[in-house]
């Protein structure tokens, strides 16, 4: 066999082998974006974005590369090697296209919004923690700046007589309501940051069954952005949410 004969016999190899993988690549993109595109006319959800040109774009592909390289398989049974050359070349190019295109869709739907939720509510729920126990660290600072001036050391600024005058001069204000209402807060943070830890990034039905095993009291107040109708009750230590589709993103606890 010649170097004609054998470089023609290759090139058809190479074209048969073309065609198979770049026909498989392409009926793969069609059928799975055929699925994808169904789920999405079928569903009421539009997370994804419309597939329809997606699919067109694919089609276009298909077709113009099934026929570049039975352009391609022509020339090199009737001998056109310039013909044979650039179909093969144009083919590839639409081959590696086509390749990058499946990529790009594979990596639009595994790294969409929805399969990184629990990560973006693990960070949410960690922001929320630093920031109750910045609160709580801030309410005991408060409480200690309230309560700790008895215990400052004796000096001729903080001496005072050991029995004074029942004067207006020598009545000072009670520092023990400011200081309960300090640990009340202080309270409330720590309940409230307990049932953060507790119910934020649960389903609702997870809550529910969380608040009554520990016989907790748990109403939704808030649905997907809207308010819903509650009562104007007003019970210490219930806990309100707010969810968003199906998961808990939000609460407060009524105080004491």
């Amino acid at each position: 066999m010649n170097n004609n004969g054998f470089s023609k016999v290759l090139r058809i190899i190479l074209l048969i082998l073309s065609l198979i993988i770049t026909g498989g690549l392409i009926l793969s993109i069609l059928f799975r974006g055929g699925r994808l595109a169904g789920f999405e006319l079928l569903s009421e959800t539009q997370s994804q974005g419309p597939l329809l040109p997606w699919i067109a774009t694919f089609g276009g592909i298909a077709v113009l590369t099934l026929l570049l390289l039975f352009i391609a398989a022509l020339g090199a049974l009737l001998g056109k090697k310039w013909l044979g050359s650039l179909a093969i070349i144009l083919s590839s190019i639409l081959a590696v296209v086509s390749l990058l295109a499946l990529l790009g869709t594979a990596a639009f739907h595994l790294f969409r919004y929805d399969n990184f939720r629990p990560l973006v509510q693990g960070a949410i729920e960690l922001e929320r923690k630093l920031d109750l126990e910045e609160q709580v660290e801030q309410k005991i600072y408060d409480i200690l700046i309230g309560t700790g001036n008895q215990n400052l050391p004796t000096t001729p600024e903080n001496t005072a007589p050991q029995n004074p005058l029942p004067n207006a001069q020598n009545q000072t204000p009670p520092a023990v309501g400011i200081s309960n209402e300090a640990q009340r807060d202080a309270l409330e943070d720590a309940l409230e940051r307990d049932a953060e830890l507790r119910y934020i990034g649960k389903t609702l039905t997870e809550a529910q069954q969380i608040a009554a095993n520990a016989k907790e009291s748990l109403r939704v107040v808030e649905e997907n952005g809207v308010d819903l109708p509650i009562t104007l009750d007003y019970q210490p230590g219930r806990i309100n949410v707010e969810v968003m589709n199906g998961v808990i993103t939000d609460l407060d606890v009524e105080g004491y």
